[in-house]
């Protein structure tokens, strides 16, 4: 049994009609915008700019446990330089520790 083909209230396109006038596109967007709605203030976004943010964050991470594993296995380097570069790298170690630590931590 298929769906009756109508023009939908929202977007003014014509497509298969799942509920209450609206297209399954249009559905879905009210849906999660009265569940948006419904979430308490304090709740986390899942909006954009966090994604963009974590990720950025998880890449400086990454890259920073690359530069110490390089200087770990570089024998041209000495190692009074290797401990001095590892010193400067210190607290951008920690504040993305503490940055993890506040993202997996219990509300």
């Amino acid at each position: 049994m298929s769906r009756r083909v109508n023009v939908c209230v929202v977007c003014d396109e014509e497509r298969e009609i799942v509920s209450n006038g609206l297209c399954a596109k249009c559905n879905m967007r009210v849906r999660r915008q009265i569940e948006r709605m419904n979430e308490p203030d304090w709740a986390p976004g899942r909006d954009a700019e966090d994604h963009r943010a974590r990720r950025k964050q998880d890449k400086l991470r990454m890259d920073l446990a690359k530069v110490v594993a390089i200087l770990n296995d570089q024998s041209l380097i000495l190692p009074e330089d290797v401990q001095a570069i590892k010193n400067i790298l210190v607290p951008y170690f920690t504040e993305s520790i503490e940055a993890l630590r506040s993202r997996n931590s219990p509300v």
